[in-house]
């Protein structure tokens, strides 16, 4: 065993040296070749190795626009995809369950009656059936899989890429005096980020600098492949797009992050974009306010404590509740009750200018201010 630990260290150390040199997945150098010192099965242990093109378990169970598109990509007609809606099923779970056939059995009546029912008739064309039922069945079991063996180290979650288009549409018609251009939609990371919160159901702060756009996701080109271990000890090899942190230089700059943030908040199911918009307002407001005499005006160092205080806040009221439902949302309950706080205006409050602080530094707490002799 110590063998096995010593190899797999040094050829640990030699695939992140071809990384650096550029060499690693451009066909120069295969990975097959690097591990084939130590395969676990020379030490009679079952290890696997996924290379870069193995992709993370999409959240397009309950999706019902990832449904209908892969539907329609197997040749899935209007009217059939239509007359499957109208029996309730229009997700990958629900398809999954419809009836009592499960892959792998030889007798598929259980299948062909529920479609049977569903259609009038039975299609002769099952195999199209027969195939989206088996991927239904197969993201079910590997989402599950992922639930079970999920750590701290895991990949974030991908939101299927229609149902992020979907989700877009959705938040123009429903905010039609917003301008939701390349340069305000927030980054599908983003996205899938702030998904991932509503999945784990519990917060995390998401820092400003992070609220990329999707035009800086677009022009992003770099991209390096790294080597992650999973839960099992298995090697994972993935290529991660590196974005530029986001610029908050200036008040157009900050103020535009914190919309990113709170449209990527809104299509998670999260917070609505008018609570979180109310909230960036508060915070701008005390931007504009004339301070009193001797004081400063409250600068942006001072914006940003008081939204990370904030959310430490809100993320402890919300611990286990965040996904609420349909009539409550927990975490704007949350913002509401907080964002007024004396905990966190304290972080907002105009500053000494530096003559006044000076004068009251100078002034002992045990002593009173000097008074002129009458």
């Amino acid at each position: 065993m110590e063998e096995y630990a010593t190899n797999l260290r040094n050829s640990y150390q030699g695939i992140c040296k071809l990384q650096q040199a550029g060499k690693l997945l451009h066909g120069e150098t295969k990975i097959t070749q690097i591990i084939s010192n130590f395969t676990p099965c020379n030490y009679g242990q079952k290890h696997s190795c996924s290379s870069a093109s193995d992709c993370p378990t999409l959240m397009a169970l309950d999706s019902k626009v990832a449904f209908q598109q892969r539907a329609f990509q197997i040749d899935f007609s209007t009217q059939e995809v239509g007359a499957l809606e109208v029996t309730g099923v229009d997700t990958f779970a629900k398809y999954a369950f419809c009836s009592q056939y499960q892959p792998g059995q030889q007798d598929e009546k259980p299948l062909a009656a529920f479609l049977e029912a569903t259609l009038g008739e039975v299609p002769n064309d099952l195999a199209k059936f027969r195939r989206l039922f088996f991927e239904s069945h197969a993201l079910c079991l590997q989402d599950q899989r992922q639930k079970v063996e999920r750590t701290e180290h895991s990949e974030t979650k991908v939101l299927p890429l229609a149902e992020k288009v979907e989700r877009v549409n959705q938040l123009k018609s429903r905010l039609p005096g917003l301008l939701i251009t390349q340069q305000l939609e927030p980054s599908h990371q983003l996205i899938d980020k702030a998904v991932q919160q509503w999945e784990e159901n519990s917060l995390r702060y998401l820092g400003l600098t992070a609220c990329n756009s999707r035009e800086q996701e677009v022009l992003a080109e770099k991209s390096t492949p790294s080597i992650t271990f999973d839960s099992t000890g298995n090697i994972k090899i993935t290529k991660k797009q590196e974005i530029a942190p986001c610029s908050l230089t200036g008040d157009l700059r900050l103020r535009t992050a914190m919309q990113r943030r709170a449209l990527a908040y809104d299509m998670a199911g999260l917070a609505s974009f008018l609570v979180l918009e109310k909230w960036s307002n508060l915070l701008f407001k005390k931007l504009q306010q004339e301070p009193p005499h001797g004081y400063k005006y409250v600068n942006h160092d001072q914006l940003l404590p008081a939204d990370k205080a904030l959310w430490l806040r809100v993320a402890e009221e919300t611990r286990a509740q965040v996904q609420g439902n349909e009539l409550r949302r927990p975490v704007e309950d949350a913002i509401e009750k907080w964002s007024l706080h004396p905990e966190i205006q304290y972080h907002v409050m105009p500053m000494p200018r530096q003559r006044q602080a000076q004068l009251l530094q100078s002034r002992s707490p045990m002593q009173p201010a000097h008074r002129p002799s009458q």
